[in-house]
């Protein structure tokens, strides 16, 4: 039960982080609005969480 009110409060403080990252850092980039900015913007996170998992079941498969 530990761990996983631990990990729930890891994943918080990161989540907390990063708004206020956007909130604060976010007003001094300046992104043009094109195409490739929308696709990059929408696509990315689905692109990267696919990566994520897809290296985490090669280890897995590797491991046994």
């Amino acid at each position: 039960m530990g761990t996983n009110l631990g990990f729930v409060v890891k994943v918080m403080m990161i989540s907390a982080l990063v708004a206020i990252a956007i909130r604060f850092v976010g007003r001094t980039l300046v992104v043009q609005a094109t195409p490739e900015t929308v696709l990059f913007v929408v696509l990315f996170p689905s692109f990267a969480l696919a990566m994520a998992l897809g290296w985490r079941a090669w280890q897995q498969r590797s491991l046994s």
